[in-house]
């Protein structure tokens, strides 16, 4: 999986920096240099971490994160010249995840966001939703003391939609993760269908779905 990153910063240096660190490692990244065209690049696409200056033009850091904080629990990383302890706890209060001061280095930004991403994907293996009992690394559900066992695919589409709860997640974006695009073309009905046979599993009244919701023109959003 290729994980896709938003960067909000208005210098030029550290934009490159940050930018081709993450490159290397493999991931995608988006760059705003403010927070205004932030917000609406955020909006607009799908992201799994944000990283944000505080001083910024046009919207602050500040508001960005009250912004996104607002739709997503998305991991957040506060990148910010700003030392002072009162002020990393204030953001960190106010809905950042981590909170790096500049200089810092490239290690260190590595390891942040590596930890925070592992976080988030762990966090997801064993959960309760609407009484349902899902373990992730066992393929198992268990609803109204009956136990069910999730296909490969099963397991991946749960695990992918898990990993980005009360979010919405596109068609294109569950196929591209979850199934080779040729495959597909083979098969316009491939996801519905498992989306159907997930929802068996996991849902009281299939018919009515409350855990994984159709978002009509946009895609699903698992709600938890």
């Amino acid at each position: 999986m290729t994980y896709s990153v938003l960067l909000i910063e208005d210098n030029s240096m550290i934009q490159t920096m940050i930018k081709n660190t993450l490159e290397v490692y493999g991931y995608h990244i988006d760059v705003r240099e403010n927070g205004q065209d932030g917000i609406e690049k955020f909006k607009s696409n799908h992201y799994d971490l944000l990283i944000v200056d505080l001083l910024l033009p046009v919207v602050d850091g500040s508001k960005v994160i009250e912004a996104v904080r607002a739709t997503s629990t998305i991991p957040i990383i506060v990148v910010s010249v700003k030392d002072e302890t009162s002020n990393k706890v204030n953001h960190l209060r106010g809905g950042a995840d981590d909170y790096l001061t500049k200089p810092f280095s490239v290690d260190e930004l590595m390891a942040r966001v590596e930890n925070l991403l592992n976080r988030r994907r762990l966090n997801t293996h064993k959960v309760v939703i609407n009484g349902v009992h899902i373990d992730i690394d066992q393929h198992l559900v268990i609803k109204n003391n009956e136990k069910m066992f999730l296909t490969n695919t099963e397991h991946a589409l749960l695990q992918f939609l898990l990993e980005y709860e009360n979010e919405t997640v596109s068609k294109q974006e569950i196929i591209e993760n979850i199934w080779e695009k040729q495959y597909f073309k083979k098969d316009n009905n491939t996801l519905n269908v498992t989306i159907k046979r997930l929802r068996e599993k996991v849902e009281k009244n299939p018919a009515h779905p409350k855990i994984i919701e159709t978002v009509w023109g946009h895609g699903y959003r698992l709600n938890k």
